[in-house]
C-alpha cells in the first residue's frame, strides 16, 4: 500500500489543525502561513501519488468532510482502478470480497453491490475491466 519513493509533499490545512500535524510529523515539520486561516506544511512521506489524497484525512482524522461526496466517488474509482492494475490480471482476478477488504482497509466504504457498480462505471469510462461470474 505504501509503494513509491519517499517524497516531499506540501499539505494545506486550516490553522486549527496545526497541533494535529505536529502530533503526526513531529515539531520539526516546516510550516508557514498560507492565508489568514490556512497553513502550509512540508512533510516527507512514502506514498503512491493517489494515496497522497487520502493521507490528509487520516492524518487529521477529519474524514470525508474535507471533500464532497462526488470527489470521494472519484477518488474511490481511482483507488479501485489502481488496485486492479497492480494486484490482478486475467489469470489472477480479485474477488469482490478481496476488493472490499482492501477498500475498507483504506477507510473507503464498500459492499458487493458497490464494487459491481464501480466496475461498471470504470467500464463506461473506457477502462476494460472483466467481471467473472
Amino acid at each position: 500500500m505504501y509503494s513509491g519513493e519517499p517524497q516531499t509533499v506540501v499539505l494545506e490545512f486550516d490553522s486549527t489543525l496545526t497541533g494535529v500535524i505536529y502530533d503526526r510529523f513531529g515539531e520539526g515539520v516546516n510550516m508557514m502561513l498560507s492565508s489568514e486561516d490556512k497553513i502550509l506544511a512540508t512533510v516527507r512521506v512514502q506514498l503512491s501519488a493517489i494515496r497522497c489524497i487520502f493521507v490528509f484525512t487520516h492524518i487529521t482524522g477529519v474524514g470525508g468532510g474535507l471533500m464532497s461526496q462526488k470527489n470521494w466517488q472519484k477518488i474511490k474509482l481511482v483507488r479501485l482502478l489502481e488496485l486492479l492494475r497492480q494486484e490482478s490480471d486475467e489469470q489472477h482476478p480479485l474477488t469482490t470480497n478481496q476488493i472490499c477488504d482492501y477498500m475498507l482497509g483504506i477507510d473507503i466504504p464498500c459492499d458487493r453491490r458497490v464494487v459491481s457498480h464501480d466496475v461498471g462505471l470504470l467500464n463506461e469510462m473506457g477502462f476494460e475491466i472483466l467481471e467473472t461470474w
